[in-house]
């Protein structure tokens, strides 16, 4: 009886106890953590401007612009518009006015970055504030106008002042604090055609421009063996294979060569001379290219009567007729009538030969007379300021 007893108080102790343990806790699962070489990426903060090159108009669009402000800075060129920190502003003459349309996107803002803003543009230190403006670019971002041009940074420019980008492909210009642009006529050039030679045929272009008293030649043919130097040289005498050596050119590698010759541009016209490359150092009496320059002349263009946008045309031989070349100081934005007139300056008589409209400082033409029935005398060439002002004079120069 007192066993039952006991094994009964056992029994009530152990439920007792059971009833009063802790429940268990559930084993915790790891949390998975990332490899040792992930990263987390942080947020790039965007920029407070426009980022020093524009690929494209995606890339423009993301951009925050900032409050901007424009100023003067003494140059080479003179006192000229630039930004807040001294930095040269340009203008394109391939943009447009009324309405101020800007046409440089993708590669040409990678080279010509934009002068961005958010709307608020500050004229400082002699700055017309009547002439600032802005206008909305293609991919919805605020670029500033001054006197209506779009403006813009070149890529080479590295310090305030520098002003690199002036003139380039003779359509880029700074501008003045009244909003004239600061130009210059481009210098007279020709492009002779290298056809193939005696021995090879890597045709191609010869370009020379006028550098004061001495002239560039760049060449431009179909490459050669890659790194061969090839040897080249404007020679006395006449294609396939001309004469002795009258001025060495540096050697061709891989098609280009650029060479400036202590020579002016008016004694390369002189005629009887020819440009030629050889195929190599070794075989160097092999001709692979070769073309003759041109006889011709360059015509000094004084200021007209009513104008001044002086510079200089090229009269060169094509046979049986003469290809005219006008060089003046450029209008941006304006199409000029010119004219071979018979007369003189600076108000001739009639019209002789039209020639092609001018357009940035620079016309073409090939007129159906030989170069020395122009040059025997009484006759003048003409450009006007717009087919508008047509009867407005701007630049004149006498054949001779």
């Amino acid at each position: 009886m007192k066993l039952v007893r006991l094994v009964a108080v056992a029994l009530i102790a152990l439920i007792v106890l059971a009833a009063c343990a802790p429940a268990p806790t559930a084993t915790p699962i790891p949390t998975p953590v990332p490899p040792a070489t992930a990263k987390v990426p942080t947020a790039i903060p965007a920029p407070t401007q426009a980022p020093a090159a524009s690929s494209s108009s995606s890339a423009s669009s993301a951009v925050a612009a900032k409050p901007v402000a424009l100023t003067l800075a003494k140059t080479n060129l003179g006192t000229i518009v630039a930004d807040g920190d001294g930095r040269t502003l340009y203008m394109y003459s391939k943009d447009t006015l009324n309405p101020s349309v800007s046409n440089c996107y993708d590669a040409c803002a990678t080279r010509w970055p934009v002068l961005f803003t958010n709307g608020t543009t500050t004229a400082k230190e002699g700055v017309d504030a009547k002439l600032i403006g802005m206008i909305t670019r293609k991919d919805n971002t605020t670029q500033v106008t001054y006197n209506g041009w779009p403006l813009y940074y070149w890529q080479n420019d590295k310090n305030p002042g520098d002003t690199l980008g002036q003139a380039v492909g003779g359509t880029w210009w700074v501008m003045t604090a009244d909003g004239a642009l600061i130009t210059s006529a481009p210098n007279p050039a020709i492009t002779v055609q290298l056809a193939a030679g005696r021995d090879g045929d890597q045709s191609g272009t010869a370009t020379l421009t006028a550098k004061g008293n001495q002239t560039d030649v760049t060449l431009n043919i179909k490459p050669g063996a890659a790194g061969v130097a090839q040897p080249a040289h404007v020679h006395v005498g006449g294609c396939p294979v001309p004469d002795a050596v009258k001025y060495p050119l540096k050697d061709v590698v891989d098609g280009k060569s650029t060479t400036t010759l202590d020579v002016s541009f008016a004694q390369l016209l002189t005629g009887g001379f020819a440009v030629n490359v050889h195929q190599s150092a070794a075989d160097i009496g092999k001709y692979v290219a070769c073309g003759v320059i041109p006889q011709g002349n360059i015509i000094t263009l004084a200021a007209g009567r009513d104008g001044n946008q002086p510079g200089a045309a090229l009269l060169t031989a094509q046979g049986a007729k003469t290809q005219v070349d006008l060089f003046i100081k450029p209008l941006p934005g304006n199409v000029q009538p010119a004219h071979i007139h018979v007369g003189t300056c600076p108000v001739p008589g009639d019209v002789k030969y039209p020639l092609t409209d001018v357009v940035d400082g620079k016309s073409t033409t090939v007129v159906d007379a030989k170069l020395a029935d122009l040059l025997a005398g009484g006759f003048a060439i003409n450009a006007h300021l717009s087919k508008a002002d047509i009867g407005k004079y701007v630049t004149c120069g006498a054949i001779k």
